[in-house]
């Protein structure tokens, strides 16, 4: 396996991140996957991989000031089945809201095009952070891709070991 500081899955929810977190363990990381909680940062130096739905999606730029030589996973899904996922999810509240702030509150949920909007802007975003960063440095994952298990190990310097399977996770909801 290739020398890396610290792995963190900047994708945001309902992307592929707890699958890949538990594939990352079937590699023997020390990985977190904190499905959206506020993760204690003082705990990060005792862990390979942060997954996270708050901290690794917004502030990347922060971590790898933090953690240089890190590794950078973007976790991605296409637009209109995102939407799908995040409106079947977050029925009577904003996830956007949820997201920036951290706590459910009585809002409305968001519209398709507010959903659209965000996924883009966040996507964008990170695109211009990973501009700098050297290319082996980051690995953008779609979850709909038939080979991320592949694509993994190769950014990971590992070699192909067809006993460990890329799990998929489903959650209870639609």
């Amino acid at each position: 396996m290739r020398k890396f500081n610290k792995i963190f899955i900047c994708g945001l929810s309902r992307t592929g991140t707890k699958s890949l977190s538990q594939y990352l363990r079937e590699l023997n990381l020390n990985v977190v996957h904190n499905g959206g909680r506020v993760y204690d940062p003082a705990f990060i130096k005792d862990i390979d991989v942060l997954s996270d739905d708050k901290q690794t999606q917004f502030l990347y730029e922060v971590l790898n000031e933090l953690y240089p030589n890190s590794l950078f996973i973007y976790t991605n899904r296409e637009h209109n089945s995102w939407v799908d996922k995040i409106i079947s999810w977050k029925t009577s509240n904003s996830y956007i809201f949820h997201q920036c702030f951290g706590i459910e509150v009585n809002t409305l949920p968001d519209t398709r095009s507010m959903l659209t909007s965000f996924k883009i802007q966040h996507f964008n975003r990170f695109q211009i952070f990973s501009n700098n960063l050297e290319p082996n440095q980051v690995l953008y994952l779609n979850l709909e891709d038939e080979e991320k298990d592949k694509k993994i190990l190769d950014f990971l310097e590992v070699k192909y070991n067809k006993g460990i399977e890329y799990p998929n996770i489903k959650y209870g909801h639609k």
